[in-house]
């Protein structure tokens, strides 16, 4: 697997019968008004999904260049393909007329989907807030399916577990995770 610095998630799950795929990172353009996604599977360009958002995590590589912190630097691209014969996935970016690859995967990487794991996850956001007494407070929004116990961990990018004095969990309904979960109800949701 070929990964960028500005992917910082692949996803590949079952969706169906097809291959779901979803990437989640970031880039900043050279021109926010000339620039877009491109996602190739075994050397053609398939249609794909993007979502643009805030990327709080990244405030000092926008205030480096002069950007305002509400730039939606963030992307969530999404796409549902035919699972056959899938031997290579590419997602680079077009900047002002120059294509970047920020992404490769081989059937090697390929070879398994989420129906044959135990655990599903999906990290949506990141964000940091300033709290009334002047501290931080960093909040991470997803959703998580299991068939056994849920735990959460914070790791740093040694993957060493990063010690927190304060953890809050709130669990929330999201109304696709209530179709799933009518669909299997032996699954735990969060």
């Amino acid at each position: 697997m070929k990964k960028s610095d500005n992917v910082i998630n692949v996803q590949l799950s079952d969706n169906q019968g097809k291959l779901h795929i979803r990437i989640a990172g970031w880039y900043i353009p050279k021109d926010f008004d000339d620039y877009s996604f491109e996602l190739l599977i075994n050397g053609k360009k398939t249609e794909c999904s993007v979502e643009h958002i805030t990327r709080e995590d990244k405030l000092d590589e926008l205030l480096e260049r002069g950007l305002n912190r509400d730039c939606e630097i963030g992307f969530i691209v999404k796409a549902d393909t035919d699972k056959t014969d899938i031997n290579e996935i590419k997602f680079a970016v077009v900047d002002s007329g120059e294509a970047k690859e920020l992404e490769s995967l081989d059937n090697k990487d390929i070879g398994y989907t989420i129906e044959e794991q135990l655990l599903q996850y999906n990290i949506d956001r990141i964000w940091a807030e300033n709290t009334p007494d002047g501290d931080a407070v960093y909040r991470i929004a997803g959703w998580v399916l299991s068939k056994g116990d849920i735990s959460i961990e914070v790791v740093n990018h040694d993957n060493k577990k990063v010690n927190y004095t304060y953890v809050q969990t709130t669990a929330t309904m999201k109304t696709d995770i209530q179709k799933i979960k009518k669909k299997h109800m032996d699954l735990q949701y969060l």
